[in-house]
């Protein structure tokens, strides 16, 4: 690093000589400056030459140019009033058409009016048809006709109101008028055109400049001028382009050697960044152990506590099970709340893979279990029972039928039973038993009307 500091400290001196000379060759070029101004001022007096030519040329026809731009503003004027008196003639015609439209309607509007006459069935009764007595029929034809006068009288007012024939007949004029004053105003806008034309044709020309012998010589020296200024500007641009050339090859060293300087510095801070993410990553990987074995604890004590509360409510049960939670692949449980039934082979299968007659005595254990914990005896009547062999459960009167007709007689002693464990249910037993037999009876009447249907 120290050798490229020193190398790049030689080269930035050598670049500042070259600089300095070049500025040198520049600024001390008498022959290129002197060849430069005399271009300069061949190329100014070759424009003020230009300039004078036309202004001569301009003031050769200051009169006619003058009497051209007055022209101008005449023929702009009555275009005005020619478009103007154009448009107010067209909304006095549109005035008039439209007054005419309504009078002819109020017209048609009166004629109708005119031609209505009395209807002689008035005279009857429309609810009798007697005829009315002769002075009310006058009243009504007196009243028919005043009212169809009032009417006339109204249609005629409106008319001479909004479309008499003197508004039409003067909105008419009105537009005459305008159009006689807009056709005047073109005739004067013809007239002044044409004078224009006349003007702009006596107008004169003058040759083009580039054409006369003032021209040629200004033009042939501001040539010659600008040779110079090339063959001068050429000399004292070799030997700058040679200084140039060498302070590019500098320039490109200094560039390249900088980059390495860069590089190598880029390269100390990432490799002083390493060792800060070394340190960093042990101390994470300290923590993340840490987390992880926590995280293991945890899944461990949620499993233990699964466990736990599944056994405490299947020990409720004599064989079925609930599955409450599934542990998936990953390790972790899902909430499941599944009733498993154990099948032939001993095999706990979920409730709706298993047979009808597992899923009935499974439904009966669980509500054994249930009375049991709460206390509470119940009847219960099981339908379609003839598909199950054998039903696990106690006390249990089972009535079959052959048929189409079931029948039986039972009585429950109580004599027997001893000390009959304090519930706290407080219902009779007589009522329950009451309850027992009539939904034995519905189960009896419920079969009995199920096999008629069948065999009917």
């Amino acid at each position: 690093m120290k050798a490229i500091d020193g190398r790049l400290v030689l080269l930035e001196r050598d670049y500042e000589s070259l600089t300095a000379q070049k500025a040198a060759i520049l600024a001390g070029d008498t022959a290129v400056a002197e060849a430069r101004k005399a271009a300069a001022e061949a190329a100014t007096r070759l424009a003020e030459a230009r300039a004078a030519y036309f202004t001569k040329a301009a003031a050769a026809n200051e009169g006619v140019n003058a009497a051209v731009g007055d022209i101008q503003r005449q023929i702009h004027t009555s275009r005005g009033h020619m478009d103007a008196a154009s448009a107010e003639a067209e909304r006095h015609k549109r005035n008039a058409e439209d007054l005419s439209n309504i009078r002819n309607e109020l017209i048609q509007e009166y004629d109708a009016v005119a031609s209505e006459m009395w209807d002689e069935t008035n005279a009857v009764c429309p609810t009798c048809h007697r005829e009315l007595p002769a002075e009310k029929v006058a009243e009504m034809r007196e009243d028919f006709n005043v009212r169809r006068s009032n009417r006339l009288t109204t249609i005629n007012e409106k008319g001479l109101r909004l479309a008499s024939k003197d508004k039409i007949e003067a909105e008419k004029a009105a537009a005459s008028e305008q159009q006689l004053i807009a056709e005047a105003a073109g005739r004067e806008k013809e007239d002044l055109e044409q004078k224009l034309a006349a003007l702009q044709a006596s107008l004169k020309q003058p040759e083009p400049f580039e054409t006369t012998e003032e021209y040629a010589a200004l033009a042939a020296k501001a040539t010659e001028c600008r040779e110079n200024e090339g063959n001068a500007a050429k000399n004292a641009g070799e030997f700058a382009a040679s200084v140039n050339a060498k302070m590019t090859a500098l320039q490109n060293e200094i560039h390249e050697l900088q980059q390495r300087v860069g590089q190598a510095a880029q390269a100390e801070i990432q490799q002083k960044r390493i060792e800060e993410l070394k340190v960093q990553e042990k101390t994470l990987s300290a923590e993340y152990e840490e987390l992880e074995k926590g995280v293991y604890l945890c899944d461990q004590f949620t499993k233990a506590k699964v466990s736990a509360l599944t056994d405490r409510i299947n020990d409720k049960f004599r064989s079925v099970r609930f599955r409450l939670f599934v542990e998936q692949i990953n390790g972790g449980l899902k909430e499941d709340c599944e009733v498993m039934i154990p099948d032939g082979d001993g095999r706990m299968v979920p409730y709706a893979f298993a047979n009808n007659a597992a899923r009935i005595n499974a439904g009966l254990e669980i509500i054994d279990a249930l009375s049991n914990h709460w206390g509470v005896t119940m009847p219960v009547v099981v339908d379609n029972a003839e598909s199950v062999t054998r039903l696990l459960r106690w006390h249990t009167l089972r009535v079959n039928f052959t048929d189409g007709y079931a029948e039986t007689y039972f009585t429950v002693d109580l004599s027997d039973i001893v000390d009959i464990p304090k519930t706290g249910d407080n219902s009779q037993p007589t009522l329950l038993l009451g309850i027992a037999l009539m939904a034995g009876a519905g189960l009896a009447a419920s079969v009995v009307i199920r096999r008629k249907r069948q065999n009917g």
